[in-house]
Protein backbone atom coordinates (compact mmCIF):
# COMPACT_ATOMS: atom_id res chain seq x y z
CA UNK A 1 0.00 0.00 0.00
CA UNK A 2 1.38 3.29 -0.94
CA UNK A 3 1.82 6.25 2.09
CA UNK A 4 -0.71 8.75 -0.38
CA UNK A 5 -3.41 6.09 0.14
CA UNK A 6 -2.61 5.83 3.92
CA UNK A 7 -3.02 9.36 4.63
CA UNK A 8 -6.28 9.29 2.41
CA UNK A 9 -7.71 7.18 4.34
CA UNK A 10 -6.38 8.60 7.62
CA UNK A 11 -8.37 11.81 6.95
CA UNK A 12 -11.79 10.59 7.85
CA UNK A 13 -10.76 8.24 10.56
CA UNK A 14 -7.73 8.99 12.95
CA UNK A 15 -7.29 5.39 14.31
CA UNK A 16 -6.90 4.25 11.04
CA UNK A 17 -3.15 5.70 11.54
CA UNK A 18 -2.01 4.01 14.20
CA UNK A 19 -2.84 1.20 12.15
CA UNK A 20 -0.79 1.98 9.49
CA UNK A 21 2.17 2.66 11.22
CA UNK A 22 2.26 -0.75 12.65
CA UNK A 23 2.52 -1.90 9.38
CA UNK A 24 5.01 -0.38 8.79
CA UNK A 25 7.25 -1.05 11.66
CA UNK A 26 6.08 -4.77 10.95
CA UNK A 27 7.52 -4.80 7.32
CA UNK A 28 10.82 -2.88 8.49
CA UNK A 29 11.76 -5.51 10.74
CA UNK A 30 10.99 -8.34 8.26
CA UNK A 31 13.25 -6.26 5.80
CA UNK A 32 15.87 -6.45 8.56
CA UNK A 33 15.97 -9.67 9.30
CA UNK A 34 16.13 -10.78 5.36
CA UNK A 35 19.12 -8.51 5.24
CA UNK A 36 20.43 -10.14 8.13
CA UNK A 37 20.26 -14.19 6.97
CA UNK A 38 21.30 -12.89 3.51
CA UNK A 39 25.05 -11.42 5.40
CA UNK A 40 25.05 -14.86 7.32
CA UNK A 41 24.69 -16.54 4.00
CA UNK A 42 27.09 -14.72 2.03
CA UNK A 43 29.63 -15.52 5.46
CA UNK A 44 28.40 -19.51 5.25
CA UNK A 45 29.61 -19.30 1.58
CA UNK A 46 32.49 -17.93 1.97
CA UNK A 47 33.61 -20.12 5.05
CA UNK A 48 32.61 -23.26 2.80
CA UNK A 49 34.52 -22.16 0.11
CA UNK A 50 37.45 -21.42 2.63
CA UNK A 51 36.67 -25.27 3.86
CA UNK A 52 36.93 -26.50 0.30
CA UNK A 53 39.51 -24.55 -0.90
CA UNK A 54 41.60 -26.49 2.60
CA UNK A 55 40.16 -29.55 1.68
CA UNK A 56 41.33 -29.46 -1.90
CA UNK A 57 44.52 -28.34 -1.19
CA UNK A 58 44.70 -31.14 1.92
CA UNK A 59 43.48 -33.46 -0.75
CA UNK A 60 46.22 -32.74 -3.38
CA UNK A 61 48.68 -33.20 -0.36
CA UNK A 62 47.38 -36.64 0.40
CA UNK A 63 47.98 -38.66 -2.08
CA UNK A 64 46.48 -42.13 -0.80
CA UNK A 65 47.95 -45.50 0.02
CA UNK A 66 50.86 -46.95 -1.89
CA UNK A 67 52.52 -50.00 -1.97
CA UNK A 68 55.75 -48.17 -3.84
CA UNK A 69 56.25 -44.86 -3.11
CA UNK A 70 55.02 -42.48 -5.77
CA UNK A 71 57.15 -40.36 -7.95
CA UNK A 72 54.63 -37.35 -9.07
CA UNK A 73 51.48 -36.18 -7.43
CA UNK A 74 48.14 -37.67 -8.48
CA UNK A 75 48.02 -35.67 -11.36
CA UNK A 76 50.89 -36.46 -12.53
CA UNK A 77 53.49 -33.01 -11.33
CA UNK A 78 56.16 -33.33 -9.46
CA UNK A 79 56.17 -34.26 -5.64
CA UNK A 80 56.50 -31.02 -3.33
CA UNK A 81 57.93 -30.65 0.08
CA UNK A 82 55.09 -31.82 3.00
CA UNK A 83 53.24 -34.73 0.40
CA UNK A 84 51.82 -37.57 2.15
CA UNK A 85 51.09 -40.90 1.57
CA UNK A 86 50.60 -44.39 3.44
CA UNK A 87 52.59 -47.35 2.51
CA UNK A 88 50.53 -50.51 2.49
CA UNK A 89 53.31 -52.57 3.01
CA UNK A 90 55.50 -51.06 6.18
CA UNK A 91 51.82 -49.59 7.39
CA UNK A 92 53.34 -46.48 7.82
CA UNK A 93 52.78 -42.78 6.67
CA UNK A 94 55.79 -41.08 5.04
CA UNK A 95 56.23 -37.12 4.14
CA UNK A 96 58.41 -36.01 0.81
CA UNK A 97 61.18 -34.00 2.26
CA UNK A 98 62.04 -32.58 -1.32
CA UNK A 99 64.86 -35.47 -1.67
CA UNK A 100 63.53 -38.07 -0.68
CA UNK A 101 60.29 -39.47 1.11
CA UNK A 102 60.87 -39.58 5.05
CA UNK A 103 58.72 -41.59 7.71
CA UNK A 104 56.51 -39.16 8.88
CA UNK A 105 55.36 -42.46 12.06
CA UNK A 106 57.56 -41.00 15.23
CA UNK A 107 56.62 -43.20 18.57
CA UNK A 108 59.13 -44.48 21.62
CA UNK A 109 60.86 -46.91 18.82
CA UNK A 110 61.15 -44.59 15.99
CA UNK A 111 64.98 -44.01 15.17
CA UNK A 112 66.03 -40.29 14.61
CA UNK A 113 69.58 -38.46 14.70
CA UNK A 114 69.93 -36.18 17.44
CA UNK A 115 71.73 -32.83 17.29
CA UNK A 116 75.36 -33.24 17.45
CA UNK A 117 75.23 -36.75 16.83
CA UNK A 118 75.29 -39.00 13.68
CA UNK A 119 74.11 -42.70 14.95
CA UNK A 120 70.43 -42.58 14.68
CA UNK A 121 68.74 -44.42 17.67
CA UNK A 122 65.29 -44.22 19.17
CA UNK A 123 63.64 -43.14 22.54
CA UNK A 124 63.72 -46.66 24.19
CA UNK A 125 67.85 -46.96 23.82
CA UNK A 126 68.45 -43.51 24.54
CA UNK A 127 66.51 -43.71 28.33
CA UNK A 128 68.36 -46.62 28.58
CA UNK A 129 71.53 -45.49 28.41
CA UNK A 130 70.81 -43.44 31.31
CA UNK A 131 73.09 -44.10 34.21
CA UNK A 132 71.42 -46.18 37.61
CA UNK A 133 73.05 -47.06 40.52
CA UNK A 134 73.42 -50.44 39.11
CA UNK A 135 75.44 -49.46 36.50
CA UNK A 136 78.56 -48.68 38.71
CA UNK A 137 78.55 -52.25 39.90
CA UNK A 138 77.39 -54.21 36.88
CA UNK A 139 79.30 -52.48 33.48
CA UNK A 140 83.00 -52.11 33.66
CA UNK A 141 82.44 -49.91 31.00
CA UNK A 142 82.40 -47.47 33.78
CA UNK A 143 84.96 -47.61 35.62
CA UNK A 144 88.24 -45.92 35.15
CA UNK A 145 91.50 -48.57 33.71
CA UNK A 146 95.38 -48.17 34.71
CA UNK A 147 95.93 -48.99 31.05
CA UNK A 148 93.98 -45.80 29.84
CA UNK A 149 96.24 -43.31 31.22
CA UNK A 150 98.84 -44.01 28.69
CA UNK A 151 96.00 -43.01 25.77
CA UNK A 152 93.97 -40.01 28.36
CA UNK A 153 91.10 -41.86 28.07
CA UNK A 154 87.84 -41.20 30.44
CA UNK A 155 86.85 -44.73 30.62
CA UNK A 156 87.71 -48.44 29.74
CA UNK A 157 88.03 -49.29 25.55
CA UNK A 158 85.09 -52.11 25.93
CA UNK A 159 81.81 -52.37 24.23
CA UNK A 160 79.17 -51.16 24.62
CA UNK A 161 80.60 -47.24 24.59
CA UNK A 162 79.75 -45.93 27.39
CA UNK A 163 78.01 -42.91 27.88
CA UNK A 164 79.05 -39.14 28.34
CA UNK A 165 76.49 -36.62 29.61
CA UNK A 166 77.50 -33.03 28.11
CA UNK A 167 76.36 -30.04 29.40
CA UNK A 168 76.95 -26.60 27.77
CA UNK A 169 74.05 -25.02 29.05
CA UNK A 170 74.05 -23.29 32.58
CA UNK A 171 72.27 -26.18 34.96
CA UNK A 172 69.82 -24.10 37.99
CA UNK A 173 68.47 -26.83 40.23
CA UNK A 174 65.69 -25.88 43.16
CA UNK A 175 64.73 -22.50 43.67
CA UNK A 176 67.67 -21.48 41.47
CA UNK A 177 65.45 -22.46 39.04
CA UNK A 178 62.18 -21.26 40.06
CA UNK A 179 62.97 -17.89 41.42
CA UNK A 180 65.15 -17.09 38.41
CA UNK A 181 63.56 -15.75 35.24
CA UNK A 182 64.67 -15.22 31.80
CA UNK A 183 68.13 -15.83 30.61
CA UNK A 184 69.75 -12.74 32.35
CA UNK A 185 70.28 -13.20 36.04
CA UNK A 186 70.10 -9.71 38.38
CA UNK A 187 72.49 -7.31 38.54
CA UNK A 188 71.01 -5.85 41.68
CA UNK A 189 69.17 -7.12 44.60
CA UNK A 190 65.59 -6.89 42.97
CA UNK A 191 64.83 -10.35 41.56
CA UNK A 192 66.79 -13.72 42.19
CA UNK A 193 67.07 -16.11 44.82
CA UNK A 194 67.72 -15.24 48.35
CA UNK A 195 71.32 -15.09 47.35
CA UNK A 196 70.49 -12.27 45.64
CA UNK A 197 67.73 -10.68 47.16
CA UNK A 198 68.77 -10.51 50.70
CA UNK A 199 72.25 -11.31 50.84
CA UNK A 200 73.11 -8.72 47.58
CA UNK A 201 75.65 -11.80 46.08
CA UNK A 202 74.04 -11.14 42.68
CA UNK A 203 77.74 -12.19 41.89
CA UNK A 204 77.35 -16.19 42.78
CA UNK A 205 74.39 -16.37 40.56
CA UNK A 206 75.68 -14.23 37.79
CA UNK A 207 78.94 -16.55 37.57
CA UNK A 208 77.53 -19.89 38.31
CA UNK A 209 77.73 -22.70 36.48
CA UNK A 210 75.93 -24.94 38.36
CA UNK A 211 73.32 -23.04 41.33
CA UNK A 212 71.66 -25.49 43.48
CA UNK A 213 69.03 -23.78 46.17
CA UNK A 214 67.31 -25.73 48.41
CA UNK A 215 63.55 -25.46 48.49
CA UNK A 216 63.03 -26.15 51.64
CA UNK A 217 65.81 -25.21 53.54
CA UNK A 218 67.51 -28.30 53.64
CA UNK A 219 70.73 -29.11 51.92
CA UNK A 220 71.66 -27.32 48.95
CA UNK A 221 73.90 -30.15 47.33
CA UNK A 222 75.45 -33.33 48.91
CA UNK A 223 78.76 -34.77 47.05
CA UNK A 224 79.56 -38.65 48.94
CA UNK A 225 81.70 -41.24 48.13
CA UNK A 226 82.95 -44.82 49.79
CA UNK A 227 86.41 -46.28 48.94
CA UNK A 228 85.10 -49.92 49.56
CA UNK A 229 83.20 -49.13 46.28
CA UNK A 230 86.41 -48.81 44.20
CA UNK A 231 87.34 -52.67 44.85
CA UNK A 232 85.42 -53.15 41.37
CA UNK A 233 88.06 -54.69 38.76
CA UNK A 234 89.40 -52.47 36.62
CA UNK A 235 89.34 -49.43 38.81
CA UNK A 236 92.73 -46.60 38.71
CA UNK A 237 93.12 -44.46 41.97
CA UNK A 238 93.93 -44.65 45.48
CA UNK A 239 91.79 -41.87 47.27
CA UNK A 240 88.22 -41.81 47.38
CA UNK A 241 86.87 -37.83 47.49
CA UNK A 242 83.98 -36.49 48.32
CA UNK A 243 84.55 -32.99 46.64
CA UNK A 244 86.98 -31.34 44.52
CA UNK A 245 87.46 -27.73 44.13
CA UNK A 246 90.12 -26.71 41.41
CA UNK A 247 91.32 -22.99 40.74
CA UNK A 248 94.28 -22.62 38.29
CA UNK A 249 95.71 -19.08 38.56
CA UNK A 250 97.33 -18.28 35.17
CA UNK A 251 95.89 -14.87 34.09
CA UNK A 252 99.31 -13.05 33.39
CA UNK A 253 97.38 -9.82 32.14
CA UNK A 254 96.17 -9.22 36.24
CA UNK A 255 92.67 -9.13 34.74
CA UNK A 256 91.75 -11.46 37.63
CA UNK A 257 93.79 -11.60 40.08
CA UNK A 258 92.08 -13.35 42.73
CA UNK A 259 91.03 -17.15 43.08
CA UNK A 260 89.24 -19.08 45.76
CA UNK A 261 89.51 -23.38 45.11
CA UNK A 262 86.57 -23.13 47.65
CA UNK A 263 84.25 -20.43 48.89
CA UNK A 264 82.32 -20.16 51.87
CA UNK A 265 79.75 -17.47 53.58
CA UNK A 266 77.83 -17.66 56.31
CA UNK A 267 75.42 -14.82 57.46
CA UNK A 268 73.91 -14.72 61.38
CA UNK A 269 71.14 -12.24 60.92
CA UNK A 270 68.54 -13.01 64.33
CA UNK A 271 70.12 -13.29 67.66
CA UNK A 272 70.28 -16.98 69.92
CA UNK A 273 71.15 -18.16 66.85
CA UNK A 274 74.71 -19.80 65.68
CA UNK A 275 76.30 -20.33 62.13
CA UNK A 276 79.88 -22.26 61.17
CA UNK A 277 80.96 -20.83 58.01
CA UNK A 278 82.95 -24.38 57.81
CA UNK A 279 82.48 -27.64 59.60
CA UNK A 280 85.19 -30.58 59.79
CA UNK A 281 83.47 -33.49 61.19
CA UNK A 282 86.09 -36.74 62.06
CA UNK A 283 84.88 -40.47 63.07
CA UNK A 284 87.75 -42.40 64.22
CA UNK A 285 86.10 -46.25 64.18
CA UNK A 286 89.53 -47.66 63.81
CA UNK A 287 92.74 -47.75 66.06
CA UNK A 288 94.22 -44.91 67.93
CA UNK A 289 96.50 -42.88 66.30
CA UNK A 290 98.43 -40.12 67.60
CA UNK A 291 100.74 -38.31 64.81
CA UNK A 292 103.36 -35.96 65.91
CA UNK A 293 105.61 -32.99 63.93
CA UNK A 294 108.07 -35.94 62.87
CA UNK A 295 105.38 -38.87 61.97
CA UNK A 296 102.34 -37.70 60.20
CA UNK A 297 101.29 -41.31 60.03
CA UNK A 298 98.89 -42.07 57.34
CA UNK A 299 96.59 -44.34 59.10
CA UNK A 300 94.89 -41.56 61.90
CA UNK A 301 92.05 -39.43 61.35
CA UNK A 302 93.14 -35.97 60.93
CA UNK A 303 90.86 -32.96 60.18
CA UNK A 304 92.29 -30.67 57.97
CA UNK A 305 95.21 -31.21 56.18
CA UNK A 306 97.87 -28.18 54.60
CA UNK A 307 99.70 -30.23 52.16
CA UNK A 308 102.41 -27.15 50.86
CA UNK A 309 103.05 -27.67 46.94
CA UNK A 310 99.78 -30.15 46.42
CA UNK A 311 100.83 -33.07 44.31
CA UNK A 312 104.35 -32.87 42.75
CA UNK A 313 103.50 -35.61 40.14
CA UNK A 314 101.13 -33.49 37.92
CA UNK A 315 100.42 -30.07 37.40
CA UNK A 316 104.74 -29.24 38.10
CA UNK A 317 106.14 -28.41 41.36
CA UNK A 318 106.20 -25.50 42.95
CA UNK A 319 108.74 -23.07 42.07
CA UNK A 320 108.93 -21.29 46.07
CA UNK A 321 106.79 -22.08 49.16
CA UNK A 322 103.62 -21.28 49.49
CA UNK A 323 103.10 -18.20 51.55
CA UNK A 324 100.77 -19.13 54.46
CA UNK A 325 98.69 -22.26 55.51
CA UNK A 326 96.27 -20.11 57.63
CA UNK A 327 95.41 -16.45 57.78
CA UNK A 328 92.99 -14.71 60.07
CA UNK A 329 92.15 -11.32 58.36
CA UNK A 330 89.51 -8.74 58.63
CA UNK A 331 87.04 -8.58 56.38
CA UNK A 332 86.50 -5.73 53.66
CA UNK A 333 85.34 -2.90 55.36
CA UNK A 334 84.62 -0.97 52.08
CA UNK A 335 86.76 1.78 52.77
CA UNK A 336 85.40 2.06 56.65
CA UNK A 337 87.52 1.29 58.99
CA UNK A 338 84.84 1.98 61.98
CA UNK A 339 82.98 -1.11 61.08
CA UNK A 340 83.49 -3.71 63.09
CA UNK A 341 85.10 -6.18 60.79
CA UNK A 342 87.12 -8.48 63.15
CA UNK A 343 86.90 -11.57 64.86
CA UNK A 344 86.39 -11.71 68.52
CA UNK A 345 88.71 -14.37 68.81
CA UNK A 346 91.35 -15.89 66.42
CA UNK A 347 91.23 -19.81 67.64
CA UNK A 348 89.46 -21.19 70.27
CA UNK A 349 90.30 -24.64 71.66
CA UNK A 350 87.32 -25.97 73.74
CA UNK A 351 87.67 -26.80 76.90
CA UNK A 352 86.84 -30.42 76.37
CA UNK A 353 88.43 -31.14 72.90
CA UNK A 354 91.75 -32.55 73.59
CA UNK A 355 92.64 -35.89 74.81
CA UNK A 356 94.12 -35.65 78.49
CA UNK A 357 92.15 -32.68 79.67
CA UNK A 358 88.61 -31.82 80.06
CA UNK A 359 89.78 -27.73 80.77
CA UNK A 360 89.61 -28.57 84.88
CA UNK A 361 92.07 -31.53 85.30
CA UNK A 362 94.83 -32.79 83.79
CA UNK A 363 97.13 -32.02 81.08
CA UNK A 364 96.90 -32.67 76.54
CA UNK A 365 99.28 -31.59 73.69
CA UNK A 366 96.99 -28.74 71.95
CA UNK A 367 99.49 -27.59 69.30
CA UNK A 368 102.84 -29.63 68.56
CA UNK A 369 105.32 -28.36 66.56
CA UNK A 370 109.01 -29.36 66.02
CA UNK A 371 112.66 -28.14 66.92
CA UNK A 372 113.11 -25.16 65.71
CA UNK A 373 109.45 -23.91 65.07
CA UNK A 374 108.79 -20.09 66.00
CA UNK A 375 105.99 -18.32 67.63
CA UNK A 376 107.19 -14.68 66.48
CA UNK A 377 104.75 -11.40 67.05
CA UNK A 378 106.41 -8.85 64.47
CA UNK A 379 106.48 -5.29 64.32
CA UNK A 380 104.44 -3.13 62.19
CA UNK A 381 107.32 -2.97 59.43
CA UNK A 382 106.88 -6.69 59.45
CA UNK A 383 110.43 -7.63 60.51
CA UNK A 384 110.08 -10.48 63.51
CA UNK A 385 109.95 -8.60 66.85
CA UNK A 386 108.67 -10.94 69.99
CA UNK A 387 109.38 -14.71 69.84
CA UNK A 388 109.44 -17.85 71.47
CA UNK A 389 111.15 -21.09 70.26
CA UNK A 390 112.72 -24.98 71.42
CA UNK A 391 115.85 -25.87 70.62
CA UNK A 392 115.68 -29.08 72.90
CA UNK A 393 116.99 -31.97 70.76
CA UNK A 394 116.80 -34.57 73.61
CA UNK A 395 113.38 -35.42 75.28
CA UNK A 396 114.75 -36.55 78.55
CA UNK A 397 116.40 -32.61 78.43
CA UNK A 398 113.07 -31.25 78.06
CA UNK A 399 112.05 -27.61 79.70
CA UNK A 400 108.96 -26.00 80.13
CA UNK A 401 106.93 -23.25 81.20
CA UNK A 402 103.94 -23.47 83.67
CA UNK A 403 101.65 -21.17 84.77
CA UNK A 404 99.85 -20.77 87.62
CA UNK A 405 97.62 -18.99 89.76
CA UNK A 406 100.17 -15.56 90.75
CA UNK A 407 103.16 -17.95 89.91
CA UNK A 408 105.09 -18.82 86.72
CA UNK A 409 106.69 -22.12 86.95
CA UNK A 410 110.07 -23.15 85.35
CA UNK A 411 110.43 -26.60 84.72
CA UNK A 412 113.56 -28.93 83.95
CA UNK A 413 113.83 -33.00 82.61
CA UNK A 414 112.21 -34.22 85.43
CA UNK A 415 109.61 -32.58 85.65
CA UNK A 416 110.64 -30.65 88.79
CA UNK A 417 110.94 -26.58 89.25
CA UNK A 418 113.27 -25.23 88.72
CA UNK A 419 112.59 -21.74 89.15
CA UNK A 420 109.49 -19.92 90.37
CA UNK A 421 108.27 -16.48 89.12
CA UNK A 422 105.10 -14.89 90.64
CA UNK A 423 103.80 -11.99 93.16
CA UNK A 424 103.61 -12.83 96.90
CA UNK A 425 101.66 -9.79 98.45
CA UNK A 426 101.42 -7.70 95.29
CA UNK A 427 103.01 -6.67 92.07
CA UNK A 428 103.80 -3.06 93.42
CA UNK A 429 107.48 -3.56 94.23
CA UNK A 430 109.18 -5.93 91.90
CA UNK A 431 112.81 -7.05 90.25
CA UNK A 432 114.34 -6.30 87.20
CA UNK A 433 117.09 -8.57 85.41
CA UNK A 434 119.32 -6.75 82.97
CA UNK A 435 122.10 -8.19 80.59
CA UNK A 436 124.72 -6.12 79.99
CA UNK A 437 127.87 -5.90 77.06
CA UNK A 438 131.25 -6.78 77.70
CA UNK A 439 133.12 -5.12 80.53
CA UNK A 440 129.89 -4.55 82.74
CA UNK A 441 128.06 -6.75 85.05
CA UNK A 442 124.47 -7.96 84.85
CA UNK A 443 122.13 -6.12 87.09
CA UNK A 444 119.32 -7.34 89.69
CA UNK A 445 117.45 -4.28 90.56
CA UNK A 446 114.44 -3.85 92.79
CA UNK A 447 111.98 -1.63 90.78
CA UNK A 448 108.58 -0.54 92.49
CA UNK A 449 106.25 2.24 93.60
CA UNK A 450 108.03 2.73 96.54
CA UNK A 451 111.15 5.25 97.47
CA UNK A 452 113.31 2.87 98.99
CA UNK A 453 113.09 -0.48 98.54
CA UNK A 454 115.33 -3.46 99.48
CA UNK A 455 116.02 -6.50 97.77
CA UNK A 456 115.23 -9.29 99.94
CA UNK A 457 117.57 -12.73 99.52
CA UNK A 458 115.79 -14.89 101.84
CA UNK A 459 117.69 -18.74 102.23
CA UNK A 460 114.92 -21.68 103.53
CA UNK A 461 115.26 -22.63 107.38
CA UNK A 462 118.97 -22.28 108.18
CA UNK A 463 120.12 -21.80 104.94
CA UNK A 464 122.63 -18.68 104.54
CA UNK A 465 122.79 -16.34 101.35
CA UNK A 466 126.37 -17.25 99.93
CA UNK A 467 128.32 -14.43 98.40
CA UNK A 468 131.76 -14.91 96.30
CA UNK A 469 134.71 -16.72 97.59
CA UNK A 470 136.28 -16.46 100.80
CA UNK A 471 140.01 -15.18 100.94
CA UNK A 472 142.31 -15.67 103.39
CA UNK A 473 144.07 -12.55 104.45
CA UNK A 474 146.76 -10.87 107.53
CA UNK A 475 145.17 -8.34 110.03
CA UNK A 476 144.27 -5.26 108.27
CA UNK A 477 142.78 -2.27 109.69
CA UNK A 478 138.91 -1.53 108.99
CA UNK A 479 138.44 1.37 106.82
CA UNK A 480 134.50 1.08 106.59
CA UNK A 481 131.52 -0.93 106.23
CA UNK A 482 128.37 -1.92 104.34
CA UNK A 483 125.20 -1.91 105.60
CA UNK A 484 122.21 -4.59 105.08
CA UNK A 485 119.98 -6.50 106.47
CA UNK A 486 119.57 -9.77 108.16
CA UNK A 487 116.00 -12.37 108.02
CA UNK A 488 114.77 -10.09 110.99
CA UNK A 489 115.03 -6.79 108.90
CA UNK A 490 117.69 -5.64 111.32
CA UNK A 491 120.33 -3.71 109.43
CA UNK A 492 123.55 -4.75 110.07
CA UNK A 493 127.52 -3.41 108.79
CA UNK A 494 129.98 -5.55 106.40
CA UNK A 495 133.04 -4.41 107.77
CA UNK A 496 135.68 -3.27 105.04
CA UNK A 497 139.08 -3.84 104.92
CA UNK A 498 140.18 -2.01 102.21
Amino acid sequence: MRATNIMSCCKTYDPCLDGKLNQIGSYASVARQSAQSATASATSAAASAAAAAASAEAARFYLGSFAVAPTTDNEGGALEEGMIYYNTVSNGLFVWNGSVWASADFNEFTNFTATGTTTARNLVTRFSEIIQRKDFDTDQNYLIASSQLSTNGFWMDESPEPRHWRFADRVFIGKAASETTGNKLPSSPATGTFLTTQMGAFWMERGATTLSVAPYGEFGGVFATRTSDKSLSGYYGTASIGVVGVVENDDSSANQTIGWAGYFEANRTTNNKVIYGLEVSVKNKGSNVTPSPYNRNGWGSIGIWFPAGGDASYNGVNMNPCSSAMMIGKGDDQGNPLLPMTWNRGIIINSDSITGTDGVSGTGIAIDMAKGHVIQWSTASGQGGGSIYSNVNNHIEKQGIIFENKQIRFTGSTGGINAIIGDNTGSDNNIRIFAEQTGTSPTIQANGIDSDIDLKLSPKGAGKVQFGTRIANADTPITGYIEIKDASGNTRKLALIS
